[in-house]
């Protein structure tokens, strides 16, 4: 994680050039040693280990960004905290924001053994991995989006490791489906256009939001349910659009091309006999009655069609993408389930079976085999009865209170266009039963991975490929918290290092053969791999002339950063001396700030100012209450850099919200040249009135030098 806060490392004169580096990563723990991390409101998980290298460190807002860190270790080790040695074992941050990293590096016997304490959001609940069978999860890391759904809460995005501590973390208003996709991730969050339902957002290789998806017009109550990716660039999508002739709410997939043209649009009220397929109360009383469909999965099968999963019918429908075999674009070519099913259904016995049972994922994991999260239902109240009695389908629904994993084995004819589909494994612990939600994933080694949802304490599940449990994570606090789903996957570090070196100033100068200031630099990490080395030099004073150092960190992963800088030694009038060739002094990064909105112009590149001058104006009339506005801050010095953004605070009648929650952004460790852009939104509250206006100023520093800095502004004017 990347903070500036300096470190002091001083060390004897040595050779020019010499460097203080950390040794070979170590084959075995080293003995003896124990890491706390104390502050108001802290707590750690799990608890220290020397054989577990990675820890949460949960916090209230009490916490207020401070903590420290202790280290006991053997008489022989050395102990180096974020990058820098430490003779006293402990040291007190202050100033730490959500997803921020602290490094501990402890060398013994010449090998070096990486921690990483990763510093959560308030409220982030303490997670606990539970042993189960042999308990050896696959590889990978487990995505989920948690929340509170008895009570209003924030929602955290985090991939986290089988201990349950985050590689990636942010705090959010709300967020659902968070999963890797090709060459980053996606997730659902509210939406930024002005219309109901959600954005699909696509992240990058770092977690930073690059684009946001919805569907085309006139659909649009986008869903965050489920979502498919193309390798053309368009996406699948959901949406709840609520029907004003019918007074219903349909559901619509939508094929959306990557400049938002529609593709293929199907909707649900073409396909669906209301009254005799839906199994949710349509009485008056019901408040949910509208939501006769209610799709919460989609997958694009080999062959092109599309398999999706609709809970209010208890059933999923595989949909002709194309024409092809007499069906047309958009056909239903079977029901799986419901009260319209195509298919007869045997449990592993070979009795009846009623079926799904208002399931929540459904994604087909092999030829002619269907893997389910079926959720089953209650007797009434919130989980009414929505599941086919097998002793009578076409009669009442009767309710299934607990939750089964199920895969099941299906044919189809398509000459009779009937088929059959038998349980061939299923996993229903006793006593797990998820109202809503959940999912469940075949891994590439034959694991299933679970998502309970709903069915808390526990929040996810590894089976192994004979369907015994091998992992759990839960949350065991009093009211824990739940995840739409589980996905597992990969999340590798694709972000450098962070250097920062505050002492001494670039083109410092010293006297020849007179000591040096000691190099002031701290190294941090926050890609989820952890620090491996932070390589500091001593300057030397032997040679007169100008010269250059560097200090360079490494993660795990292989990236680095070096950042270079120069100082002069001068001989005295009367000590002549040898001269060394001068190298070019180096730039510190700065920040250049530009600002665009939709169909304009950016402004603010390559000027410099601190008052805000250069703006772009938003106008938000009539029923637009919202607008974005895009913020790009390109680094202009030739050393990497790390910038901080701040705004304006809001007012009672317009408000700005940045690309997170937080008001204060920080990028990651830019390149000379490379490019930050993060996405603001501006909001017209109902106080405001036609004439009403702010400017809310974005201002970014440096985070080691805060005179390195720049700004722009968003003028926000209401009309009508």
């Amino acid at each position: 994680m990347v903070r500036g806060i300096s470190v002091v490392v001083s060390l004897a004169l040595i050779l020019a050039g010499a460097v203080l580096g950390v040794a070979r990563t170590a084959d075995a723990d080293p003995p003896g040693l124990d890491i706390t991390v104390d502050g108001t409101g802290v707590a750690t998980y799990p608890a220290f280990d020397p054989a577990i290298h990675r820890y949460g460190v949960t916090t209230t807002a009490a916490t207020a960004g401070t903590v420290t860190v202790s280290v006991a270790a053997g008489p022989d080790a050395a102990v180096r905290i974020d990058g820098r040695p430490a003779p006293t074992s402990s040291r007190t941050f202050t100033g730490l924001t959500s997803g921020d990293e602290i490094s501990v590096l402890v060398t013994s016997a010449g090998a070096t053994t990486p921690y990483s304490f990763v510093y959560l959001p308030a409220g982030f609940p303490k997670l606990e991995r539970v042993p189960a069978g042999t308990d050896s999860p696959s590889p990978g890391y487990v995505f989920l989006t948690l929340a509170l759904w008895v009570s209003p809460s924030p929602t955290y995005e985090a991939a986290v490791d089988a201990n349950g501590v985050p590689v990636y973390v942010r705090s959010t208003d709300t967020a659902i489906d968070l999963k890797p996709i090709p060459g980053g991730y996606s997730v659902g969050r509210s939406t930024t256009v002005p219309n109901g339902g959600s954005d699909l957002v696509e992240l990058d290789s770092a977690f930073r939001e690059v684009r946001r998806r919805h569907t085309s017009a006139p659909v649009v109550n986008t869903d965050g349910h489920d979502s498919v990716l193309m390798p053309d660039g368009s996406a699948y999508l959901l949406s709840y659009e609520p029907n004003v002739d019918t007074g219903d709410v349909d559901t619509i997939i939508q094929q959306v091309s990557a400049d938002g043209t529609a593709l293929f649009t199907w909707n649900s009220k073409d396909h669906v006999d209301i009254e005799a397929e839906t199994v949710t109360d349509r009485s008056p009383a019901n408040p949910n009655r509208a939501d006769y469909a209610h799709s919460n999965s989609i997958q694009v099968l080999p062959d092109g069609d599309l398999l999706v999963s609709f809970r209010h019918l208890s059933s999923a429908f595989k949909i002709a993408r194309t024409a092809h075999d007499g069906y047309a674009v958009g056909d239903v070519i079977w029901k799986l389930g419901g009260r319209d099913s195509d298919f007869a259904f045997t449990d592993e016995e070979g009795d009846p079976d009623g079926g799904p049972c208002a399931q929540h994922t459904v994604y087909q994991v092999a030829p002619g085999r269907i893997l389910m999260f079926d959720n089953g239902s209650g007797p009434g109240g919130f989980a009414p009865p929505m599941c086919i009695n097998p002793a009578d389908p076409t009669g009442p629904t009767i309710a299934r209170p607990h939750t089964r994993i199920v895969e099941w084995a299906y044919s189809w004819d398509e000459t009779t266009h009937t088929g059959t589909a038998h349980v061939v494994r299923s996993y229903a612990p006793a006593g797990r039963f998820a109202l809503f939600a959940g999912s469940s994933q075949r891994l590439p080694n034959g694991h299933t991975m679970i998502g309970w949802a709903a069915s808390t304490p526990t929040m996810a599940t590894e089976l192994d490929e004979d369907g015994d449990p091998v992992w759990e994570l839960r949350d065991p606090s009093a009211t824990p918290y739940f995840t739409y789903r589980a996905f597992k996957g990969a999340a590798p570090d694709t972000q450098r290092p962070d250097v920062a070196i505050a002492s001494p100033a670039p083109g410092a100068v010293y006297q020849l053969g007179a000591p040096s200031d000691p190099v002031v630099a701290d190294c941090t990490d926050r890609g989820g791999s952890s620090l491996a080395t932070c390589e500091v030099p001593v300057l030397s004073t032997a040679v007169a002339g100008t010269h250059s150092y560097e200090v360079t960190a490494a993660d795990r992963a292989g990236n680095t950063t070096t950042v270079k800088r120069s100082y002069t030694v001068v001989a005295s009038p009367t000590t002549p001396a040898p001269t060394a060739p001068t190298a070019p002094a180096t730039t510190p990064g700065r920040p250049d700030a530009r600002v665009r909105v939709a169909g304009g112009r950016p402004t603010g590149d390559n000027r410099y100012d601190w008052t805000g001058k250069h703006r772009r104006t938003v106008r938000l009339a009539g029923p637009v209450t919202r607008r974005t506005a895009w913020v790009t801050v390109v680094n202009r010095g030739e050393e990497p850099a790390r910038f901080a953004l701040s705004r304006t605070a809001d007012s009672r009648r317009f408000r700005a919200v940045l690309t997170s929650a937080d008001g204060v952004r920080r990028s990651t460790v830019l390149a000379p040249g490379e490019a930050w852009t993060i996405r603001v939104r501006v909001e017209r509250s109902p106080r405001a009135r036609p004439g009403d206006e702010r400017v809310f100023l974005i201002r970014v520093r440096s985070a080691t030098d805060p005179l390195l800095r720049d700004a722009v502004a968003v003028h926000v004017r209401a009309v009508r």
